[in-house]
């Protein structure tokens, strides 16, 4: 197999999955838009509040399961960069006001650059958990977790809960990724564990060019080098997917217009001479006059 072949994009349980299910969650979309598009923050906060509190009892039995097993491993810790979202989501639908706007704007840009690697590079992502989805619980939370990103993400287009601006935004998203590489990168080295490919690639040309640095240059200096290179390519991805988000929210917004309900107009009140003589029977000729 070379370094390009498809099979390292997708496979042929990730077509038959994964495109049905962004399909379904596209028109799922659509119809909240419908439902919730002009209703309050806080009610069109409350989807996103459930996939909030969804992952995070995910990851409270994918911790017991890993501490019953004895903790072979370090890979269960969350670590990872879709375990972002078990702090990112909280603190933006959970909390009000100018931090909750700042936090959603983080949110959105990391799920962003998550809904690309998903739908990009599946077999990097999650590979091919797809097929023993219904069988090992590690599959079942693998899908389950990452599906829920992509379709915050949609949500958060369909819903129109950030209007967004360009230098306001990419800053505390670049910050977020930043702050997330100088903890993740050291330990996921340290532990010896691939926290978000920083100690070895999934994805093979770039585990190429990791191996062939190690070879060249030693392990430590190999390394640094790969590191760097990944942190690049974060802050790339970051930008990229800001844009990308940026534009599918013109296009919704340019598809769907947000047209709000008709209001009916509010009728005058009539004059108190008319409101006397309503109801009054045809023989009280005082009150029909208006005297």
């Amino acid at each position: 197999m070379g370094l390009l072949s498809l099979d390292i994009f997708w496979s042929a349980t990730n077509v038959k999955t994964l495109l049905p299910s962004v399909l379904a969650m596209i028109l799922f979309s659509l119809w909240m838009r419908k439902l919730l598009l002009h209703r309050s923050d806080r009610v069109r906060n409350i989807p996103f509040i459930l996939i909030a509190v969804m992952l995070l009892v995910l990851e409270v039995f994918k911790q017991i399961r890993a501490i019953q097993s004895g903790y072979t491993d370090y890979y269960p810790l969350p670590l990872h960069f879709s375990s972002l979202y078990l702090y990112l989501y909280p603190l933006a639908h959970f909390t009000k006001g100018r931090f909750a706007q700042k936090m959603r704007i983080i949110a959105v840009g990391c799920s962003a650059m998550t809904a690309i690697g998903i739908l990009v590079f599946p077999m990097t992502v999650f590979g091919d958990s797809a097929s023993s989805f219904f069988r090992d619980f590690g599959a079942f939370h693998t899908i389950t977790y990452h599906y829920a990103l992509v379709l915050y993400f949609l949500l958060f287009i369909a819903l129109d809960m950030h209007k967004p601006a360009l230098r306001q935004d990419l800053k505390p998203i670049l910050i977020a990724v930043s702050i997330y590489t100088a903890i993740a990168a050291p330990i996921s080295n340290l532990l010896r564990t691939n926290f978000n490919s920083f100690y070895t690639c999934g994805f093979p040309p770039l585990e190429a060019i990791r191996v062939s640095l190690i070879a060249t240059e030693g392990f430590v200096y190999g390394q640094m080098v790969y590191l760097v290179i990944m942190y690049g390519a974060m802050l790339i991805d970051g930008c990229l997917s800001y844009l990308m988000y940026r534009g599918l929210l013109q296009l919704v917004n340019g598809l769907f217009p947000s047209v709000r309900p008709r209001v009916m107009p509010v009728p005058e009140p009539l004059p108190t001479a008319v409101l006397m003589t309503q109801g009054a029977p045809w023989w009280d000729f005082q009150r029909l006059s208006g005297k």
